[in-house]
């Protein structure tokens, strides 16, 4: 999944469309089951960036294509995305984590 590098909205909505590809950090998404949780981690050399405790019947998702809306601009970078699907209830859910600058 791509996560946006730094927490301001202000510039774009909740799922980062708008930014250039370069605004993005690829990370990964795992699903602990036992343990109830989903963790992100950055890929490569980064932190874990986020823990989200989930029921036993979710899974992650991840589409083989990017959804997009037919409106959007095509010009606009779409990041991909992880959705995680909660089958006791049939809701799902975008895991939208952002990363924090860090100060060198």
């Amino acid at each position: 999944m791509e996560v946006p590098l730094n927490a301001d909205k202000s510039s774009t909505d909740a799922v980062g469309y708008g930014k250039l590809k370069h605004d993005f950090c690829l990370c990964l998404a795992i699903h602990a089951p036992r343990r109830g949780v989903v963790e992100v981690w950055k890929m490569r050399t980064g932190p874990r960036i986020m823990t989200l405790k989930c029921a036993k019947g979710c899974q992650l998702l991840q589409p083989a294509c990017k959804l997009t809306c037919l409106s959007s601009d095509t010009s606009d970078y779409i990041p991909s995305q992880v959705y995680l699907l909660n089958g006791d209830s049939g809701l799902i859910a975008v895991l939208n984590p952002t990363m924090q600058p860090t100060s060198n």
